[in-house]
């Protein structure tokens, strides 16, 4: 449209060079916190941006204190060692390889930034010191980001939800047929969690190709993470290394002398009830009395729900094992 004032115009020119974006001058803040944009996404999280010559993605994490790159992003030869730590969402210490200092291309921006290295982690995470250092303003119904002086939509992927880390094959590994195994597993950190969420799990399934994978705990590191898989078919499975095994999810692990807490007596009536509910209709009146007098006395001998399973303070066995 020619003739009008750049101000006026409704079809902002995009930056150009590596990294996609819409870059614009001004005072946008007030615009990306008042959330004004046509496509509300609130999944969008990810940027496109250039690196060593290669459009990359990353992550926008705020819970992130420090930007974190894949190996894979980066040259060897520009990765210093470093004393830094992190962990990941179970406590464990996150291996890096160091730390580099890498120039990001996003619009007509060019952003030194300090980063640490591991291979690890699956994507680039922009953190906390990142955004801070840059002066971000981060619109969550908008979509959008506001780096230094312009703004980048962003863009939306699949969201991981409470997943925060996955285990990949360590190695190529063949599981005979009708046979169970534990495989060795590489923990890949999809996102850094800003507290300590207790202990993973691997989620129980089928995998694509027919093995089952076992609920287990697993232990506090990255590497050689065991993981029980069980293959049930008449013909050896290739599990190639990389490949997804599980994805782990987090839980409070309960230690064997606690206690678990009693809930109230009307819940604690609930189990009760319900047999009763279940009991034949001609047991009426007194027989009926009497049952749930007999129910109460020995109630300690019936499970009252499904966490019940398990949990004992009465008795305890041992299995003998042997070969």
């Amino acid at each position: 449209m020619p003739g009008h004032l750049s101000t006026h115009c409704t079809q902002p020119r995009r930056e150009g060079g590596v990294g996609r974006g819409r870059g614009r001058g001004g005072n946008v803040a007030a615009l990306i916190a008042l959330g004004v944009h046509d496509e509300v996404n609130l999944h969008n999280v990810y940027l496109t941006i250039g690196l060593n010559g290669k459009n990359r993605s990353f992550l926008l994490d705020s819970g992130c204190d420090m930007t974190l790159l894949p190996l894979k992003y980066v040259k060897r030869w520009q990765v210093t060692p470093t004393t830094k730590t992190v962990t990941a969402a179970n406590g464990a210490d996150i291996p890096l390889a160091g730390e580099v200092k890498v120039i990001l291309v996003l619009g007509s921006l060019r952003i030194m930034t300090p980063a640490l290295v591991s291979e690890f982690v699956h994507e680039g995470m922009l953190g906390h010191d990142w955004m801070r250092d840059n002066n971000c303003y981060w619109g969550f119904r908008s979509g959008q980001v506001m780096i230094q002086t312009k703004t980048f939509d962003l863009e939306g992927r699949r969201q991981p939800g409470e997943r925060c880390c996955r285990v990949l094959a360590q190695e190529d590994m063949t599981v005979s047929s009708r046979s169970e195994m534990v495989m060795s597993g590489k923990m890949i950190i999809d996102k850094v969690q800003e507290r300590n969420l207790g202990d993973l799990i691997t989620c129980s399934g089928v995998l694509e190709n027919g093995l089952y994978v076992a609920r287990v705990v697993v232990p506090h590191q990255c590497n050689n993470v065991p993981v029980r898989i069980l293959n049930v078919t008449e013909r050896d499975i290739l599990v190639k290394k990389g490949d997804v095994i599980s994805e782990l999810e987090s839980v409070q692990v309960i230690s064997p002398n606690s206690t678990v807490p009693e809930r109230d007596s009307n819940t604690n009536d609930e189990w009760k009830e319900d047999l009763l509910r279940r009991v034949s209709g001609e047991i009426k009146g007194k027989d009926r009395k009497e049952l749930r007098k007999i129910l109460t006395e020995y109630e300690d001998c019936f499970s009252k729900s499904e966490f019940d399973f398990g949990r004992t303070n009465i008795a305890t066995t041992a299995a003998a094992c042997s070969g």
